[in-house]
């Protein structure tokens, strides 16, 4: 048993420094899934079509609630529960590995190595996120506008007042050290519960592990996604019918490169 473990250790260590001598590495996922979505272009988009169609419904009900101050944290929070939102796009992403075209039946019923295992991950990651949106609220409750209901006097209140500037300020400290968190959670975990027969714990551990091993590439990747999303915002949602697929295509192109086929 020893010895396996050993001889795991010794191969993620190669896995992750190779990846690290090549810190542009997440540029090339990105180019690998450019193919991907070429290949498989009608499931693909639509696919992230539907993903716009849920940024739409989440808008709504923010709105409707009067609660578009935490629009900032609804988008962070969508857009690092990402990975748990693409698992019918690992299920394309592997069938194009295999040289075939997905079918609609794999994308909606992926067939995944640990599925319960995926679901309490995506609790894990429910909690965390309603645990930031606590802190967020606590927020605007000690330090916010109470009397602003729309996003553009919340905007207003925020970016031109002293009081709304230190707000920003203490939330993206907390925010930043909360996201994080959960994208070393997030990164490769679920493709790797997607792929293998293991424990969300396990998952987890690699996945962290994986991102302390390599932070150059995966902070490249971090900004690459995080410009994804502020990108997709710029044009009200609809980038992502390209953008959110190519993002899941090269998470599963990425965790093939770290972690090894």
């Amino acid at each position: 048993m020893s010895e396996f473990v050993v001889t795991e250790s010794k191969a993620m260590n190669e896995a992750t420094s190779e990846t690290e001598k090549t810190p542009e590495a997440p540029w090339r996922w990105i180019r690998e899934a450019f193919g991907v979505y070429q290949r498989q272009a009608v499931l693909a988009a639509g696919y992230g079509l539907s993903f716009v169609v849920v940024g739409y419904a989440l808008l709504w009900f923010l709105s409707s609630q009067q609660l578009m101050s935490v629009l900032p944290v609804a988008v962070g929070g969508f857009a690092l529960a990402g990975p748990l939102l693409a698992a019918g796009l690992y299920a394309i992403a592997k069938a194009d590995e295999e040289g075939r075209k997905a079918t609609f039946s794999e994308v909606l019923l992926p067939d995944a190595a640990s599925p319960g295992q995926i679901a309490y991950l995506g609790v894990l990651i429910v909690v965390a996120m309603g645990f930031w949106t606590i802190i967020a609220a606590a927020l605007l409750v000690t330090m916010g506008d109470r009397d602003a209901s729309s996003l553009m006097e919340f905007a207003s209140f925020a970016l031109s007042t002293g009081q709304g500037i230190s707000m920003v300020i203490v939330g993206s400290l907390i925010g930043g050290a909360i996201a994080a968190g959960i994208f070393s959670v997030c990164a490769f975990s679920i493709p790797f519960l997607f792929d293998q027969e293991s424990d969300f714990a396990t998952a987890i551990a690699r996945s962290i592990a994986a991102v302390k091993a390599q932070p150059t590439t995966m902070a490249l990747w971090a900004w690459i996604i995080a410009m994804a999303v502020a990108f997709s915002g710029a044009t009200l949602l609809v980038g992502f019918v390209v953008l959110f697929p190519l993002l899941g295509f090269a998470t599963w192109i990425g965790y093939r490169d770290v972690f090894g086929e």
